[in-house]
């Protein structure tokens, strides 16, 4: 297996995991953003309210760095451990049982596509030139 299908396939995992990996925080950040208009919250809203924040800038960073993937890998990379960080930051203020759990269930995979994307992006650049044939020597 040489470089260059080697960055491909890890390519094409970390846009299987990215992808996955939105799907629990895209749906929460919907769920969240629909709850808003609740009347329930009028105690501690300004907490709720960074949360809702919070998550809804990392899902549309992470979603970002999905749709960047396919021309700019590094950038891509940057963007899901960006995202991942904002998640877990998020997560950290707001869920008070259970951390690990949810940290592993958002976080995880997108770190691990940005992971990948980084790995990809490396072995691309690492790939051998293909130096131009030189004419045979005469005699």
């Amino acid at each position: 297996m040489d470089m260059q299908s080697l960055a491909v396939g890890m390519r094409g995992a970390a846009l299987i995991i990215g992808y996955l990996g939105l799907i629990v925080p895209l749906s929460r950040g919907i769920g969240a953003t629909l709850s808003l208009q609740s009347p329930s919250l009028t105690e501690g809203s300004e907490l709720v309210l960074t949360q809702l924040i919070l998550l809804n800038v990392s899902v549309v960073i992470a979603v970002a760095g999905c749709i960047v993937c396919w021309w700019r890998l590094r950038l891509a990379g940057v963007l899901l451990v960006l995202a991942a960080v904002g998640l877990a930051i998020e997560i950290s203020l707001g869920v008070e049982r259970n951390q690990p759990f949810f940290w592993l269930t958002e976080c995880l995979p997108l770190l691990m596509a940005g992971g990948l994307f980084f790995g990809s992006w490396q072995l691309e650049r690492k790939r051998p030139r293909k130096w131009p044939k030189r004419p045979p020597p005469k005699n």
